[in-house]
């Protein structure tokens, strides 16, 4: 008879420990850089974007996201060119739908002959990622440009 009694102050006792219980978040939250940035290493120099944008383009039936930094400082600039509908992951570059450019004196152009371009974030109008490559000068092929650990964060417009 006395269990019988107990039985609800125990369930009760259980219920408020219960409720009581501190409760975990199983939600985690991604955080990425706003702050607009382009920067590599071009020929083993650091080289680093003043003016970085992304604007997206369309190119006959196609959307392109176009991510470009400028160095007010040596005229060079670096732009990559990625659809406008791109998630994360890494992408090769191959001339037409994932390209990388380099600009060098605002003269000398050089389009990528192979690399890598990563997006790491494409959310909230920002996107971030990394890229890499050889790129080759348009009027001299055996002239020839490395750009490593390139990084960008731009929002987009």
């Amino acid at each position: 008879m006395k269990i019988n009694k107990l039985m609800p102050i125990a369930f009760a006792g259980i219920i408020l420990l219960t409720a009581c219980a501190k409760k975990t978040d199983t939600t985690t939250s991604v955080s990425f850089s706003t702050t607009p940035a382009m920067t590599a290493t071009i020929s083993g120099v650091a080289w680093s974007g003043d003016n970085v944008s992304a604007t997206s383009a369309s190119i006959g039936t196609t959307n392109v996201l176009n991510i470009s930094g400028y160095s007010y400082a040596t005229g060079n600039s670096v732009a990559l060119a990625v659809p406008d509908n791109v998630t994360p992951g890494t992408y090769t570059v191959n001339g037409s739908t994932y390209t990388l450019t380099y600009n060098k004196n605002s003269s000398t152009y050089y389009i990528a002959s192979s690399g890598t371009i990563t997006i790491t974030n494409y959310a909230n109008s920002y996107i971030n990622g990394n890229f890499q490559g050889t790129v080759v000068n348009t009027k001299n092929a055996s002239d020839k440009v490395t750009i490593t650990n390139g990084t960008f964060t731009a929002k987009v417009q």
